[in-house]
């Protein structure tokens, strides 16, 4: 007898599982996501400390693979801000469409983080890290 249920899709979980171990996932999403009408002084402060909270995170790269491959527009992911991010795109976009993976670009040195991708920027102030 053949069942009338459809089968539903497999869960893709293991695309945010990367979020649990991620070293943010607890703290103020204000230390990544710059408030409206952020100085530059105060903009590099928050930016300082939110890589280097990435640099020691075990999900750095992944974070960071995550926000190239979306085209993240806000906030410090993998360690990266945005205006690295947007330098990042560019490049790779001479080299090999978005899609693809961003592994072996240049970080020219930066350090890299994770947590939840909001949809706008004012969903980026108050976005919740952690995977749901």
């Amino acid at each position: 007898m053949t069942s009338l249920t459809p089968q539903l899709p497999a869960p893709l979980s293991r695309l945010w599982e990367w979020q649990i171990h991620a070293r943010c996932k607890n703290l103020d999403a204000d230390l990544f996501f710059p408030p409206d009408g952020e100085g530059k002084g105060a903009r590099i402060r928050r930016e300082r400390i939110a890589k280097d909270i990435c640099s020691a995170c075990p999900v750095r790269r992944e974070c960071r693979d995550h926000a190239i491959a979306v085209r993240e527009p806000f906030g410090v992911w993998g360690g990266i801000s945005e205006t690295d991010r947007r330098g990042l795109t560019d490049e790779s976009t001479r080299v090999m469409p978005a899609q693809r993976s961003v592994e072996g670009l240049s970080l020219r040195g930066r350090g890299t983080g994770s947590r939840a991708r909001p949809t706008s920027k004012q969903d980026a102030s108050s976005s919740c890290r952690s995977a749901s």
